[in-house]
């Protein structure tokens, strides 16, 4: 099933995130009722769209993850894709998406692990994969998986530390050196699919955790 929440950006050194993503969207129940929590600017077709956000125009359904408006058992898959991190409650949010979701259905979940402090309009928390897996205790892992590595990481975090340097304290001057800096960096970004082959190597630095559950 095309889902078409596969763009650009993702596929650029992260691979992982593609697979993980299009192993969800095999699993999708083409003919159910399915949910994209916390959509953002990314509408799904076929999905309902739920966003806080009211003056997103592109969501069919405004709310919050931790006081879903459905009915128990309605859903066979939700698709939330770095949430969790904003969120006042993430547990809570685990246990709604539960409520909603048929037996046996699907859950695609990422979050946030090193990755700079964004905003929108919180960024509350930070998650490893067994921290992820803890929030959903009865679920089955069909998959899972890490983001961006190490190279990544590590430079778009010294990307920001130097425009921090540069800027004088001027928010307009550390934007304009964050993206200097990223640029200049970019050709380096490479060096993480010497990483990628190396997959029985543990990986401790990493951008974002996936994860494809199952309901029981």
């Amino acid at each position: 099933m095309k889902l078409g929440f596969l763009k650009s950006s993702d596929t650029f050194l992260d691979y992982n995130v593609v697979d993980k993503k299009n192993k969800f969207a095999c699993l999708v129940d083409a003919k159910g009722k399915n949910l994209n929590l916390g959509c953002g600017s990314k509408y799904i077709k076929w999905f309902v769209n739920l966003d806080i956000n009211t003056q997103n125009k592109k969501v069919d359904i405004v709310g919050k993850g931790e006081f879903l408006p459905f009915k128990d058992g309605v859903f066979s898959s939700v698709y939330i894709d770095h949430v969790l991190e904003y969120t006042s409650r993430p547990w809570q949010v685990a246990a709604e998406v539960k409520r909603v979701l048929k037996s046996g259905g699907i859950v695609y979940v990422s979050a946030a692990f090193i990755y700079a402090y964004h905003p929108h309009p919180q960024d509350n928390f930070r998650f490893t994969l067994s921290g992820l897996k803890n929030l959903f205790p009865e679920f089955e892992v069909v998959e899972e998986g890490i983001g961006k590595m190490g190279f990544s990481v590590s430079l778009n975090l010294l990307a920001y530390s130097l425009a921090g340097i540069c800027s004088f304290n001027s928010q307009v001057l550390f934007n304009i050196f964050s993206i200097l800096f990223k640029i200049v960096f970019f050709p380096f970004k490479y060096l993480d699919i010497i990483l990628f082959r190396f997959k029985n190597i543990p990986m401790d630095v990493f951008s974002n955790v996936f994860l494809v559950l199952k309901k029981q």
